[in-house]
Protein backbone atom coordinates (compact mmCIF):
# COMPACT_ATOMS: atom_id res chain seq x y z
CA UNK A 1 0.00 0.00 0.00
CA UNK A 2 1.39 3.37 -1.01
CA UNK A 3 0.78 6.46 1.13
CA UNK A 4 0.29 9.59 -0.91
CA UNK A 5 1.52 12.76 0.77
CA UNK A 6 -0.12 15.92 -0.53
CA UNK A 7 1.50 19.30 -0.06
CA UNK A 8 -0.58 21.50 2.20
CA UNK A 9 0.22 24.38 -0.13
CA UNK A 10 -1.64 22.84 -3.06
CA UNK A 11 -5.41 23.25 -3.47
CA UNK A 12 -5.89 19.54 -2.87
CA UNK A 13 -3.70 19.72 0.23
CA UNK A 14 -5.60 22.65 1.66
CA UNK A 15 -8.91 20.91 1.05
CA UNK A 16 -7.67 17.72 2.70
CA UNK A 17 -6.33 19.68 5.67
CA UNK A 18 -9.62 21.51 6.06
CA UNK A 19 -11.48 18.20 5.97
CA UNK A 20 -9.18 16.71 8.61
CA UNK A 21 -9.56 19.74 10.86
CA UNK A 22 -13.33 19.57 10.51
CA UNK A 23 -13.31 15.85 11.36
CA UNK A 24 -11.01 16.49 14.31
CA UNK A 25 -13.37 19.11 15.73
CA UNK A 26 -16.57 17.16 15.08
CA UNK A 27 -15.20 13.97 16.65
CA UNK A 28 -13.93 15.71 19.77
CA UNK A 29 -15.66 14.71 23.01
CA UNK A 30 -15.44 18.27 24.32
CA UNK A 31 -17.84 20.95 23.16
CA UNK A 32 -16.25 23.48 20.78
CA UNK A 33 -18.11 26.61 19.75
CA UNK A 34 -17.56 29.98 18.11
CA UNK A 35 -19.62 33.02 19.16
CA UNK A 36 -19.89 36.31 17.29
CA UNK A 37 -19.37 39.73 18.83
CA UNK A 38 -23.00 39.79 20.03
CA UNK A 39 -22.62 36.49 21.89
CA UNK A 40 -24.55 34.36 19.40
CA UNK A 41 -23.53 30.89 18.27
CA UNK A 42 -21.90 30.83 14.84
CA UNK A 43 -20.64 27.27 14.85
CA UNK A 44 -20.60 24.36 17.28
CA UNK A 45 -19.30 20.82 16.93
CA UNK A 46 -21.21 17.54 17.14
CA UNK A 47 -20.44 17.13 20.86
CA UNK A 48 -23.49 19.34 21.46
CA UNK A 49 -25.68 16.28 20.86
CA UNK A 50 -24.14 14.27 23.69
CA UNK A 51 -23.68 17.15 26.12
CA UNK A 52 -26.80 19.26 25.55
CA UNK A 53 -29.13 17.12 23.43
CA UNK A 54 -29.13 19.58 20.50
CA UNK A 55 -27.91 19.20 16.94
CA UNK A 56 -25.34 21.85 16.01
CA UNK A 57 -27.75 23.46 13.53
CA UNK A 58 -30.34 23.94 16.31
CA UNK A 59 -27.91 26.02 18.35
CA UNK A 60 -26.84 28.32 15.53
CA UNK A 61 -27.96 31.90 16.17
CA UNK A 62 -28.82 31.36 19.86
CA UNK A 63 -27.43 33.81 22.41
CA UNK A 64 -25.35 32.20 25.15
CA UNK A 65 -27.84 33.42 27.77
CA UNK A 66 -30.49 31.25 26.12
CA UNK A 67 -28.42 28.20 27.05
CA UNK A 68 -27.05 29.22 30.42
CA UNK A 69 -29.10 28.88 33.61
CA UNK A 70 -30.79 32.22 34.53
CA UNK A 71 -28.87 32.39 37.79
CA UNK A 72 -25.63 32.57 35.79
CA UNK A 73 -26.69 35.32 33.35
CA UNK A 74 -25.03 38.19 35.20
CA UNK A 75 -21.89 36.16 35.79
CA UNK A 76 -21.74 35.18 32.11
CA UNK A 77 -22.12 38.80 30.99
CA UNK A 78 -19.35 39.85 33.39
CA UNK A 79 -17.08 37.12 32.01
CA UNK A 80 -17.80 38.21 28.43
CA UNK A 81 -16.99 41.80 29.33
CA UNK A 82 -13.78 40.69 31.01
CA UNK A 83 -12.72 38.68 27.97
CA UNK A 84 -12.82 41.80 25.85
CA UNK A 85 -11.03 43.89 28.45
CA UNK A 86 -8.31 43.02 30.92
CA UNK A 87 -8.80 39.25 30.80
CA UNK A 88 -8.71 38.08 27.18
CA UNK A 89 -8.36 34.51 28.43
CA UNK A 90 -10.36 32.96 31.26
CA UNK A 91 -10.09 29.23 31.82
CA UNK A 92 -11.90 26.64 33.89
CA UNK A 93 -14.95 28.55 35.06
CA UNK A 94 -18.02 26.39 35.59
CA UNK A 95 -21.29 27.21 33.85
CA UNK A 96 -24.72 25.67 34.42
CA UNK A 97 -26.47 24.95 31.12
CA UNK A 98 -29.87 23.47 30.40
CA UNK A 99 -30.07 20.18 28.54
CA UNK A 100 -32.80 19.73 25.98
CA UNK A 101 -34.51 17.33 28.42
CA UNK A 102 -34.65 20.07 31.05
CA UNK A 103 -31.95 18.81 33.39
CA UNK A 104 -28.93 20.87 34.35
CA UNK A 105 -25.49 20.20 32.93
CA UNK A 106 -22.32 21.58 34.50
CA UNK A 107 -19.63 22.47 31.99
CA UNK A 108 -16.06 23.48 32.72
CA UNK A 109 -15.52 26.26 30.18
CA UNK A 110 -12.43 27.87 28.68
CA UNK A 111 -13.04 30.93 26.49
CA UNK A 112 -10.84 33.28 24.47
CA UNK A 113 -11.82 36.49 22.68
CA UNK A 114 -10.11 37.31 19.39
CA UNK A 115 -10.19 41.00 18.65
CA UNK A 116 -8.78 40.34 15.20
CA UNK A 117 -11.64 38.03 14.25
CA UNK A 118 -14.26 39.57 16.56
CA UNK A 119 -15.06 36.09 17.76
CA UNK A 120 -15.13 34.23 21.08
CA UNK A 121 -13.72 30.72 20.90
CA UNK A 122 -15.04 28.34 23.55
CA UNK A 123 -14.26 24.79 24.63
CA UNK A 124 -16.27 23.06 27.35
CA UNK A 125 -16.17 19.72 29.16
CA UNK A 126 -18.98 18.01 31.07
CA UNK A 127 -18.14 17.96 34.80
CA UNK A 128 -21.64 17.18 36.09
CA UNK A 129 -20.64 13.78 37.46
CA UNK A 130 -17.44 15.13 38.96
CA UNK A 131 -19.26 17.92 40.79
CA UNK A 132 -21.95 15.50 42.00
CA UNK A 133 -19.22 13.27 43.45
CA UNK A 134 -17.55 16.29 45.08
CA UNK A 135 -20.85 17.39 46.63
CA UNK A 136 -21.46 13.87 47.92
CA UNK A 137 -17.97 13.84 49.41
CA UNK A 138 -18.54 17.22 51.06
CA UNK A 139 -21.86 16.00 52.51
CA UNK A 140 -20.15 12.88 53.80
CA UNK A 141 -17.33 14.92 55.36
CA UNK A 142 -19.84 17.31 56.92
CA UNK A 143 -21.79 14.39 58.40
CA UNK A 144 -18.57 12.86 59.75
CA UNK A 145 -17.46 16.19 61.22
CA UNK A 146 -20.86 16.66 62.82
CA UNK A 147 -20.71 13.19 64.34
CA UNK A 148 -17.17 13.64 65.68
CA UNK A 149 -18.10 17.01 67.17
CA UNK A 150 -21.23 15.62 68.83
CA UNK A 151 -19.64 12.60 70.53
CA UNK A 152 -18.75 12.90 74.19
CA UNK A 153 -15.10 12.01 73.60
CA UNK A 154 -12.29 14.24 72.51
CA UNK A 155 -10.95 12.87 69.23
CA UNK A 156 -7.93 13.37 67.01
CA UNK A 157 -6.18 11.50 64.22
CA UNK A 158 -2.55 11.55 63.12
CA UNK A 159 -0.84 10.20 60.02
CA UNK A 160 2.24 7.98 59.88
CA UNK A 161 4.38 11.12 59.98
CA UNK A 162 2.81 12.02 63.35
CA UNK A 163 1.05 15.10 62.00
CA UNK A 164 -2.54 15.89 62.97
CA UNK A 165 -5.03 15.21 60.19
CA UNK A 166 -8.17 15.84 62.25
CA UNK A 167 -9.17 17.03 65.71
CA UNK A 168 -12.55 17.92 67.15
CA UNK A 169 -13.02 20.98 69.34
CA UNK A 170 -12.97 18.95 72.56
CA UNK A 171 -9.47 17.67 71.77
CA UNK A 172 -8.23 21.12 70.74
CA UNK A 173 -9.70 22.78 73.84
CA UNK A 174 -8.07 20.15 76.06
CA UNK A 175 -4.57 21.27 75.03
CA UNK A 176 -5.53 24.93 74.63
CA UNK A 177 -5.29 25.37 70.86
CA UNK A 178 -7.64 26.10 67.97
CA UNK A 179 -8.50 23.30 65.56
CA UNK A 180 -7.39 25.35 62.54
CA UNK A 181 -4.01 26.00 64.17
CA UNK A 182 -3.46 22.32 64.96
CA UNK A 183 -4.26 20.52 61.70
CA UNK A 184 -1.17 19.65 59.68
CA UNK A 185 1.24 20.22 62.56
CA UNK A 186 3.27 17.56 64.42
CA UNK A 187 1.49 16.08 67.44
CA UNK A 188 4.37 16.90 69.80
CA UNK A 189 4.37 20.52 68.63
CA UNK A 190 0.71 20.83 69.61
CA UNK A 191 0.99 18.80 72.84
CA UNK A 192 4.68 18.91 73.90
CA UNK A 193 3.86 17.44 77.34
CA UNK A 194 3.28 14.10 75.61
CA UNK A 195 6.99 13.75 74.87
CA UNK A 196 8.04 12.08 78.15
CA UNK A 197 4.67 10.64 79.09
CA UNK A 198 3.55 6.98 79.23
CA UNK A 199 0.72 7.98 76.89
CA UNK A 200 3.13 8.52 74.02
CA UNK A 201 4.47 5.00 74.47
CA UNK A 202 0.97 3.63 73.93
CA UNK A 203 0.65 5.70 70.74
CA UNK A 204 4.03 4.49 69.49
CA UNK A 205 3.11 0.87 70.16
CA UNK A 206 -0.26 1.20 68.39
CA UNK A 207 1.42 2.86 65.39
CA UNK A 208 4.02 0.09 65.21
CA UNK A 209 1.89 -2.99 65.92
CA UNK A 210 -1.32 -1.75 64.20
CA UNK A 211 -3.26 -3.07 67.19
CA UNK A 212 -5.93 -1.15 69.14
CA UNK A 213 -5.25 -0.22 72.75
CA UNK A 214 -7.24 1.02 75.75
CA UNK A 215 -5.63 2.44 78.86
CA UNK A 216 -6.04 4.91 81.71
CA UNK A 217 -3.47 7.60 82.37
CA UNK A 218 -2.92 10.66 84.53
CA UNK A 219 -2.42 13.90 82.56
CA UNK A 220 -0.09 16.03 84.65
CA UNK A 221 -0.66 19.43 82.97
CA UNK A 222 -4.34 19.41 83.95
CA UNK A 223 -4.14 17.04 86.92
CA UNK A 224 -6.86 14.78 85.54
CA UNK A 225 -7.31 11.09 84.82
CA UNK A 226 -8.16 10.02 81.27
CA UNK A 227 -9.47 6.90 79.62
CA UNK A 228 -7.86 6.61 76.19
CA UNK A 229 -8.72 4.35 73.25
CA UNK A 230 -6.36 4.09 70.29
CA UNK A 231 -7.24 2.54 66.91
CA UNK A 232 -5.00 1.98 63.88
CA UNK A 233 -5.88 3.70 60.60
CA UNK A 234 -4.68 2.97 57.07
CA UNK A 235 -2.06 5.70 57.47
CA UNK A 236 -1.78 6.49 61.16
CA UNK A 237 -3.87 6.17 64.32
CA UNK A 238 -7.04 7.67 65.76
CA UNK A 239 -7.41 8.52 69.45
CA UNK A 240 -10.53 8.96 71.58
CA UNK A 241 -10.28 10.11 75.18
CA UNK A 242 -12.42 11.48 77.99
CA UNK A 243 -11.88 12.49 81.60
CA UNK A 244 -12.53 9.90 84.32
CA UNK A 245 -11.22 11.81 87.35
CA UNK A 246 -14.55 11.64 89.20
CA UNK A 247 -14.79 7.89 88.61
CA UNK A 248 -11.21 7.30 89.77
CA UNK A 249 -11.79 9.37 92.91
CA UNK A 250 -14.98 7.44 93.65
CA UNK A 251 -13.14 4.14 93.18
CA UNK A 252 -10.38 5.32 95.50
CA UNK A 253 -12.92 6.29 98.17
CA UNK A 254 -14.61 2.92 97.77
CA UNK A 255 -11.29 1.10 98.20
CA UNK A 256 -10.55 3.08 101.35
CA UNK A 257 -14.02 2.31 102.69
CA UNK A 258 -13.54 -1.39 101.97
CA UNK A 259 -10.17 -1.32 103.71
CA UNK A 260 -11.70 0.29 106.80
CA UNK A 261 -14.52 -2.25 106.78
CA UNK A 262 -12.08 -5.16 106.40
CA UNK A 263 -9.99 -3.85 109.28
CA UNK A 264 -13.02 -3.54 111.58
CA UNK A 265 -14.33 -6.88 110.33
CA UNK A 266 -11.15 -8.71 111.28
CA UNK A 267 -10.67 -6.84 114.56
CA UNK A 268 -14.15 -7.70 115.82
CA UNK A 269 -14.12 -9.82 119.01
CA UNK A 270 -17.03 -11.94 117.80
CA UNK A 271 -17.12 -14.49 115.02
CA UNK A 272 -18.55 -12.82 111.93
CA UNK A 273 -19.64 -14.45 108.69
CA UNK A 274 -21.27 -12.98 105.61
CA UNK A 275 -23.44 -15.32 103.54
CA UNK A 276 -25.31 -14.83 100.28
CA UNK A 277 -28.94 -15.60 99.53
CA UNK A 278 -28.14 -19.31 99.20
CA UNK A 279 -26.47 -19.33 102.63
CA UNK A 280 -23.08 -19.76 100.98
CA UNK A 281 -20.25 -18.17 102.96
CA UNK A 282 -18.68 -15.29 101.04
CA UNK A 283 -16.62 -13.72 103.82
CA UNK A 284 -15.50 -14.64 107.31
CA UNK A 285 -13.24 -13.05 109.91
CA UNK A 286 -10.29 -14.63 111.71
CA UNK A 287 -12.27 -15.20 114.92
CA UNK A 288 -14.83 -17.31 113.07
CA UNK A 289 -12.08 -19.39 111.45
CA UNK A 290 -10.53 -20.08 114.85
CA UNK A 291 -13.87 -20.90 116.49
CA UNK A 292 -14.91 -23.43 113.84
CA UNK A 293 -11.50 -24.99 113.40
CA UNK A 294 -10.41 -23.65 110.02
CA UNK A 295 -6.83 -22.50 109.61
CA UNK A 296 -7.47 -20.23 106.64
CA UNK A 297 -10.39 -18.11 105.50
CA UNK A 298 -10.21 -19.71 102.06
CA UNK A 299 -11.15 -23.08 103.55
CA UNK A 300 -14.28 -21.57 105.05
CA UNK A 301 -15.50 -19.86 101.91
CA UNK A 302 -18.04 -21.55 99.64
CA UNK A 303 -19.41 -23.65 102.48
CA UNK A 304 -23.17 -23.84 102.77
CA UNK A 305 -24.22 -22.85 106.26
CA UNK A 306 -26.95 -24.76 108.06
CA UNK A 307 -28.14 -23.39 111.37
CA UNK A 308 -28.01 -26.76 113.11
CA UNK A 309 -24.31 -27.14 112.27
CA UNK A 310 -23.21 -23.94 113.99
CA UNK A 311 -22.91 -23.74 117.76
CA UNK A 312 -22.07 -20.63 119.69
CA UNK A 313 -21.41 -21.12 123.43
CA UNK A 314 -23.44 -24.33 123.49
CA UNK A 315 -26.45 -22.78 121.74
CA UNK A 316 -27.61 -23.26 118.18
CA UNK A 317 -26.98 -20.26 115.98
Amino acid sequence: MTTLYISSCSPDGLAALAEENSALIDNALDLMAVFDADGRVLRVNAASRALLGYDPCELAGLHFNELIHPEHHEEALAIEEGLRGKHPERSEFVARLRHREGREVLLSVAARWSGEHQRTFVTARDVTGQHAAQRALLRSEAALNSMLESIGDAFFAIDSGWCLTYANHKAADFVGVKVADAIGHPLLAIAPDLRDSPTLQHYLRAMETRQPDTFETFWEPRQVWLEVRVYPLADGISVYFHEITARREAEQLLRKSEQRFRKLFNQAGDSVMIVDGGLRVVSVNDQACARFGYSRQEEFLALVVEARDLHFGGEHA
